[in-house]
């Protein structure tokens, strides 16, 4: 029973600390202090330390010989390099799921797409805030376009890839350009894999990638 609490303990407070990396909260490049992160989250030293390893691989967080762990920072070079990479991956999960999604799988992306457009982005009118709610479903609409694909090991990478840029993305959602429709570009890219269009959706989820990747960059720059 203290196995399995301990277990628990330590899965969440990573998933809590990821959370806070990937949102911001914890800032790129910050000297993480584990005394803190142990009273905040009312756990062992060790369940902290297991959690900053497992953040470590996922690239997260980097760990420095006698200086302890930090927060992975973030640059232009980077965020250019990441964008490649992600619409390379997503595209071809994209175009695997297209060809083994069956009914059910269209089923819920269509479902999902319908609470994303319903949910409200901020968290109100006039909120640079993004709700978590929002937050939330989009993550799942993304994940359950890809959901068909057959290749695991595409689908650790582009997660991984996700999650990166996700800290991008929510680091700079004040500088959002008020000119987009993220609404009808989730629309057009779920028209286009229920229709089963692999070229178009292609083009259209690297076209996604490439204006975050544009909006992410004037506000570093900023």
């Amino acid at each position: 029973m203290t196995s399995e609490k301990n277990l628990s303990q330590t899965e969440n407070v990573y998933l809590s600390i990821r959370e806070e990396i990937i949102s911001g909260m914890l800032a790129p490049g910050i000297k993480i202090k584990i005394n803190d992160l142990c009273k905040k989250h009312e756990v062992s030293l060790g369940a902290v330390r297991e959690a900053l390893s497992r953040l470590t691989a996922e690239g997260l967080v980097q760990s420095e010989a006698q200086k302890g762990f930090k927060v992975t920072p973030i640059s232009i070079e980077d965020l250019e390099h990441l964008a490649i990479a992600r619409i390379e991956i997503e595209s071809i999960c994209l175009e695997y799921s297209i060809q083994h999604g069956d009914l059910d799988w269209e089923s819920n992306i269509l479902a999902t797409f319908h609470k994303l457009k319903r949910t409200p982005e901020r968290m109100t009118e006039n909120n640079k805030i993004t709700s978590p709610d929002w937050e939330h479903i989009h993550h799942q609409f993304h994940l359950l376009l890809v959901s068909a694909c057959p290749n695991t090991w595409l689908l650790k990478v582009r997660e991984f890839l996700y999650a990166q840029s996700e800290r991008y993305r929510r680091l700079s959602t004040h500088y959002d350009d008020k000119s987009r429709n993220l609404a009808e570009e989730h629309e057009q890219l779920m028209n286009a894999v229920i229709h089963k269009d692999t070229a178009l959706a292609k083009s259209i989820i690297k076209n996604h990638i490439l204006l975050t990747t544009e909006i992410i960059l004037n506000a570093m720059k900023n």
